[in-house]
């Protein structure tokens, strides 16, 4: 998908969006898109400032459109605990988790110790059990 918006920018071919593909990580990459990091596009073979500038204009709304798609279908509605929540969805992703079974494995345990107060840490184990 990424690919497929890399090369409908006007001056990104096939070749440039491979490399730009193989530069940085997906995750990376979209945060760099989304961030407005230029040097962090420059940084990539190939990649000039001005190529740096038209991809972050042209892809960024379209990346944080999907990232709002992505995070609307929260079944369990969290007010209070949204950074503890986010915090600990981040790190069962960076230990390579799918986000989707990492969040739902969050909402079971926040589900099920109703009353309890966890920690980032003690989310991470008790969610650990249930990914």
């Amino acid at each position: 998908t990424l690919f497929k918006l890399l090369i409908s920018i006007s001056g990104i071919g096939p070749k440039i969006a491979m490399t730009i593909l193989s530069g940085l990580s997906i995750s990376d990459l979209k945060r760099a898109i989304v961030d407005g990091s230029i040097h962090v596009l420059t940084g990539i073979s190939g990649v000039g400032r001005k190529t740096a500038e038209r991809i972050i204009i042209e892809l960024r709304e379209k990346l944080v459109l999907e990232e709002r798609r992505a995070d609307q279908p929260v079944s369990l509605p969290i007010k209070a605990e949204d950074q503890l929540f986010e915090d600990t969805l981040q790190a069962l992703i960076q230990l390579g988790y799918r986000r989707q079974n990492a969040r739902d494995a969050i909402q079971k345990v926040l589900r099920d110790s109703k009353s309890e107060k966890l920690s980032v840490e003690n989310l991470i184990r008790e969610s650990l059990k249930h990914v």
